[in-house]
């Protein structure tokens, strides 16, 4: 069987399954090519073993095997093929998810008398960054709970839990400096809102890593990321 006639059914994975069909027929013309010159296919004697000779013989004989290879086929590119089409398919396949309810509102409003300059530096990263300034304050209780000195298992440090490499990405000096905290955090909630489209999703990067949204497709199948965007939304619809 040519491994030319075998249909390709998977739209997503065309591309990459057409290149496996031709490195399959590349490989069985290799291992034609090594059977011809096992079998001596191809030498001309009358031409002695000179250099010259030995050229065209492997010539001849590499232009053998990629002919047989692209017409009748010994089916060996079709056994690699389909050995290995299951990967490539695998490797592209979105993982399904559930879908995952967001609007649970089983969180308490959040009630806060908050000191006048953290109130002032929120309103500036929201005109600064276009994000709201109630998504801003609900990311900050979420994160932790107003503590600007806050520090999680993980490292994440003040109001919006910075991670150390994003603080040092973002040009932070002192990630539990208010000012320096909440900028950052609300700039790369909005890198995040920006890059997927969605709040829900951007939320989701923000717990558990860009990455994570990418690999699974979605939000993340985690029960912390799951509630903790429910928080986060909960308190944005209660502010």
């Amino acid at each position: 069987m040519n491994v030319d006639s075998i249909t390709i059914t998977n739209q997503k994975n065309t591309d990459d399954l057409q290149k496996l069909k031709q490195l399959s027929k590349d490989f069985e013309a290799i291992f034609i090519d090594i059977m011809l010159k096992t079998m001596k296919i191809g030498e001309d004697s009358t031409l002695g073993n000179s250099a010259e000779n030995s050229i065209y013989q492997s010539m001849y004989q590499n232009a053998l095997a990629n002919q047989i290879a692209n017409t009748s086929s010994f089916g060996i590119a079709s056994l690699a093929f389909n050995a290995l089409k299951k990967t490539v398919e695998d490797a592209k396949a979105p993982k399904i998810q559930k879908p995952i309810p967001l609007n649970q509102n089983n969180y308490i409003p959040f009630k806060v008398n908050l000191p006048k300059d953290i109130l002032d530096t929120v309103k500036k990263a929201s005109a600064a960054f276009k994000v709201p300034e109630k998504l801003i304050l609900s990311v900050i209780k979420a994160e932790s709970n107003f503590n600007t000195n806050a520090i999680s298992p993980k490292g994440a440090m003040g109001l919006m839990q910075l991670m150390p490499e994003t603080a040092q990405s973002l040009g932070v000096t002192n990630a539990f400096d208010p000012v320096q905290n909440i900028m950052a955090g609300t700039k790369y909630l909005s890198n995040l809102i920006q890059n997927l489209q969605s709040v829900p999703l951007a939320l989701a990067a923000y717990n558990a890593g860009l990455g994570n949204v990418k690999k699974f497709d979605g939000i993340p199948p985690f029960k912390e990321t799951v509630q903790y965007i429910q928080k986060v939304i909960s308190y944005y619809e209660k502010a």
